[in-house]
């Protein structure tokens, strides 16, 4: 379906509105929504699902314009590159899920350093992720894949908050996020992603530069542990950790305040649109903010945060999730 004009497209819900390429998974023969350069599209409560391209970008959904995905589902889907959702614009991810899609390794674009993605890769322009899950992808199947759940290209600027990237997998280093360009991240959660050789959680490469405050990265394997910041390399780049703020990294890395194991619950559904790890009973993470660095009013699930619950005054948890007063 390419989209060359300004629309909106609303379903009624995920599980009422499926828009997909085939009735399997692997089995169509193109992607689903591809947005042409300006344009201004929204697309709202649907499963968008079963989309496949071999040598080409995006397998659920190309962006190349201004894109608004709210409330939906992304899953199953498959490509060379960017199993899911493949950016090169504008692209706004609201109450949403983007789950258990692929990126073969038969195929290496030819920019490389900037390749692969799982379940989402921004090449280019801008990306905000608010109150959402991306989980179960997998970034290549025996070679090359890199950013299991999400890559943020040399040229895309992100922003994450209140979001959970949780069970991706990569075949080479980050299981849950790679960072290549510019990436602000709080109050996430990242946590059970694998990479087969190197970091699980959050690598950041050369050229890469991370802002990560209030988050949790745990429970992650790899080699290189639960966040690694690329030191410089025979042409002089690296990757650069801009700010750590009242983080919890299980184990350490990337400058964290805390590296305790932050107890959390499995992957599941905690209320809200989209599912949470939930804090169990004496998590670290629970009221270890300062009531002075807790700007957001609610967690991922839309659950109020102490300065709603109680004052402006109380301390709240670390992480996506904000465990909730007896």
């Amino acid at each position: 379906i390419v989209i060359d004009k300004d629309l909106t497209i609303r379903g009624m819900g995920t599980h009422d509105t499926v828009v997909q390429g085939h009735d399997q998974a692997g089995l169509a023969s193109n992607r689903i929504f591809q947005i042409e350069e300006g344009s201004t599209v929204s697309l709202e409560k649907m499963t968008i699902r079963h989309g496949y391209v071999v040598h080409e970008e995006g397998g659920g959904v190309a962006n190349h314009g201004t894109l608004i995905i709210k409330n939906c589902v992304i899953a199953d889907n498959r490509a060379g590159n960017a199993g899911g959702i493949f950016n090169t614009g504008n692209l706004t991810i609201i109450n949403s899920t983007v789950r258990d899609n692929l990126t073969e390794d038969e195929w290496i674009p030819d920019m490389l350093a900037c390749g692969s993605g799982g379940g989402i890769r921004c090449a280019r322009g801008t990306m905000t992720i608010l109150n959402s899950t991306i989980s179960g992808n997998r970034a290549g199947i025996e070679s090359t894949g890199t950013g299991g759940g999400l890559r943020i290209g040399c040229k895309c600027a992100a922003e994450l908050v209140n979001t959970t990237i949780s069970g991706n997998r990569s075949t080479q280093y980050g299981g849950g996020v790679v960072v290549k360009g510019e990436a602000v991240m709080t109050h996430c959660t990242i946590s059970g992603n694998s990479s087969a050789t190197e970091v699980g959680g959050i690598y950041v490469g050369t050229g890469g530069v991370l802002h990560l405050s209030n988050s949790i990265v745990a429970n992650n394997s790899g080699a290189m542990g639960n966040c690694y910041v690329a030191e410089m390399d025979e042409f002089g780049a690296k990757g650069i950790l801009g700010s750590s703020i009242n983080n919890l990294v299980e184990g350490g890395g990337c400058d964290a305040e805390s590296t305790n194991d932050p107890l959390l619950g499995p992957l599941g559904e905690n209320g809200g649109d989209t599912w949470t790890h939930a804090l169990l009973p004496g998590s670290p993470a629970i009221d270890a903010i300062p009531s002075t660095e807790c700007s957001l009013i609610s967690d991922q699930r839309g659950m109020q945060r102490p300065m709603m619950i109680t004052t402006a005054d109380t301390p709240c948890d670390i992480g996506s999730y904000e465990n909730q007063p007896q």
